[in-house]
């Protein structure tokens, strides 16, 4: 299970350092695409194939706009003997990254965010509004 939050600085090349912790997790090729609330997702190709598969019996009427967004900003990375991986142009931009990212493990899945949306979006949570968002869910 990816898990942990860590800073790092994009180089002028858009590389960035992967944490040991989730090399062993994705492996040395995966998958980056845009994801929820302006971030990346960097995934497994396993849990890359997971994830497409909950599309397989949904109407295609449904889910186009869904796929052509996931699909339509995928890449295939492969690290670097650094041990970093290259964040496409395309992706940085879509999401604002600059100089800087912050790599969240979150389950089956790393997501990429800037630091000042990141920071924002933990503004936002607070000890009350997780437990309300728990007392929703069926666990």
């Amino acid at each position: 299970m990816l898990g942990g939050t860590y800073n790092h600085n994009v180089d002028d090349k858009g590389r960035v350092i992967i944490p040991v912790k989730f090399k062993k997790e994705l492996g040395l090729e995966f998958v980056i695409t845009a994801g929820y609330d302006d971030t990346l997702m960097v995934m497994s190709n396993q849990e890359w194939e997971k994830f497409l598969s909950r599309f397989d019996s949904a109407p295609p009427s449904k889910i186009r706009w869904i796929k052509r967004f996931f699909l339509g900003n995928m890449h295939e990375v492969t690290t670097d003997k650094q041990g970093r991986m290259q964040i496409p142009q395309q992706l940085r931009q879509k999401i604002g990254i600059e100089t800087e990212v912050v790599l969240v493990g979150n389950g089956d899945m790393v997501e990429i965010w800037t630091p000042e949306r990141w920071e924002a979006s933990q503004k936002m949570l607070d000890s009350d509004s997780i437990v309300a968002c728990m007392d929703e869910l069926v666990l």
